[in-house]
């Protein structure tokens, strides 16, 4: 079963626990059972992430248990509603958010030996952060207002607009 697609957003609506990102050290990538059962092992090639498959003999059939990833219902994901972020998450991402950024002439010969360093990031983040100066955050509102606002001047309405 080389070319077997599978979805891991309608395995995960369906119950299944996924763990598909490369990136996180402390979990092993897998499929796993709602039960905690049967666990699938992923793999990665390059950014491709796959699952081993064959087609089961009649010895696999009766060895193995069967593990049902899908419901029987038709799969659209247009239907599919995501947890939404809470208000207080999104606030909190509002205050966080930089508001204007100004920048600033700076040697780095004053600072560091730059042939000690090649690139250090912690350093570069903590320059930029340090530097920033919000002179006042906007509100929730005022953010939502201002997007509207951007939306709305990139928008064409002709193509709306119908006269008779």
């Amino acid at each position: 079963m080389k070319n077997t697609l599978i979805n891991p957003n309608q395995l995960q609506y369906f119950g299944l626990d996924v763990k598909d990102d490369p990136y996180d050290k402390n979990q092993p990538m897998r499929i796993e059972s709602e039960n905690g059962k049967a666990v699938l092992p992923l793999h990665s090639d390059g950014t491709v992430i796959y699952l081993d498959t064959w087609s089961p003999t009649d010895v696999d059939l009766n060895d193995f248990p069967r593990v049902i990833m899908s419901s029987h219902h038709e799969w659209n994901p247009a239907d599919v509603k995501f947890p939404k972020t809470s208000r207080q998450s999104e606030e909190e991402m509002s205050f966080r958010s930089i508001a204007s950024v100004r920048g600033e002439e700076f040697h780095a010969e004053d600072e560091m030996d730059m042939d000690d360093c090649l690139f250090n990031i912690g350093e570069i983040s903590q320059r930029m952060l340090s530097s920033a100066k919000v002179h006042e955050a906007p509100t929730v509102d005022q953010v939502k207002v201002a997007r509207i606002a951007h939306l709305n001047s990139h928008t064409n309405y002709d193509k709306f607009l119908h006269f008779n």
